[in-house]
């Protein structure tokens, strides 16, 4: 009896070990794959940051260039004589802003913001949509360099645009500004939509946190300061656990880069639901085979107890029995004779 106990116990034993062993193993090959697609997803979010900046980059350049060259090209028509004149600078600014596709129109203002020539015919008559602090804050630039402004909802263009803007000298001799507007939407379409993979989240913005474009896109958002702010620092990346995107505001693995031009930040996130989609899937394979693979383990177990209790109680039985006819023969004073027939 006791040596059948104790076989049970051991088979109990056996049986728990090779479970806990399973589930160990289990648990040691989901934290092992979470860690190895994490760290899969982080390359390739610094892989979309860097094409993400390149294209930025690029764009901001071209506007940059695009603008240095509109005072050189409009100083080679002599000062105004007359509508004619006005006419070929405004015909000038119109060619050049067709040779960036980003740009919408470019225009000369001087320091109190009137426009003095520009590609769009109705500019001088509606006037212009640049924020006055935007203004002031190229007018108060000691170096041309090019400043971008909040995004401004513009009436005359049905959406939100962004205005590039540097101070030049004008062919009078005074100071003034060459001014690029840019849709907020065509600059993501030329830009970062065509660089990001799908399911990241794609933003330019001030170092402050000011969301200047998104992809996807979030006019609620545009305008409006992001937290936290990131700052002009190189490129960096935050830790997933305490990460957010930047547009949908979720836990997210984010990595953040600034611009040739200062204060200009580019990030690229991608919330943890979305970097770990695959991983679930692959976790809950490996949660189903485990929980088979243990049950299986727990059933043999299972048939093994109960063969030995079986023989356990066929062994007592034929104990009982073999009691019962001893207490029978026991029993008898003068004993039993046997004879054939």
């Amino acid at each position: 009896m006791r040596k059948s106990r104790q076989v049970e116990l051991t088979v109990a034993a056996i049986a728990v070990t090779l479970i806990a062993a399973v589930a160990a193993a289990a648990i040691a090959l989901v934290v092992q794959s979470k860690n190895s697609a994490l760290s899969a997803r982080q390359r390739e979010a610094a892989s979309a940051l860097v094409s993400a900046e390149a294209a930025v980059n690029r764009s901001l350049l071209g506007v940059d260039l695009l603008l240095a060259q509109t005072i050189e090209l409009v100083a080679l028509i002599q000062p105004t004589t007359g509508a004619g004149d006005d006419a070929r600078r405004n015909q000038i600014l119109g060619s050049l802003a067709t040779q960036n596709l980003l740009v919408q129109h470019v225009s000369l203002l001087d320091l109190n913001g009137n426009v003095l020539m520009s590609s769009d015919p109705n500019a001088k008559r509606l006037g212009t949509e640049l924020p006055r602090p935007f203004i002031a804050e190229v007018a108060a630039s000691q170096v041309p360099t090019l400043a971008v402004s909040e995004p401004v909802a513009s009436f005359a263009r049905s959406g939100r645009v962004l205005f590039f803007a540097r101070s030049v000298a004008l062919p009078s001799g005074a100071m003034g500004m060459a001014v690029a507007e840019v849709s907020v939407s065509r600059l993501i379409a030329s830009t970062v939509r065509g660089v990001a993979p799908e399911g990241f989240e794609i933003t330019f913005e001030r170092g402050n946190g000011e969301l200047l474009a998104s992809h996807p896109a979030r006019d609620a958002l545009v305008g409006k300061r992001l937290t936290p702010a990131l700052g002009a620092s190189n490129h960096q990346e935050h830790d997933a656990p305490q990460a957010q995107s930047r547009v949908t505001a979720v836990p997210a693995i984010l990595v953040a880069g600034r611009t040739l031009y200062p204060n200009l930040l580019v990030t690229a996130s991608l919330p943890l639901d979305v970097a770990l989609a695959d991983w679930k899937k692959s976790s809950a394979v490996i949660a189903v085979g485990a929980t088979a693979f243990a049950a299986f383990i727990a059933a043999i177990a299972f048939l093994l107890r109960s063969y030995v209790l079986r023989i356990r109680r066929a062994r007592s039985q034929i104990a009982h029995a073999k009691v019962t006819v001893d207490r029978a023969l026991e029993s008898m004073v003068d004993g039993f004779l046997l004879l054939d027939a």
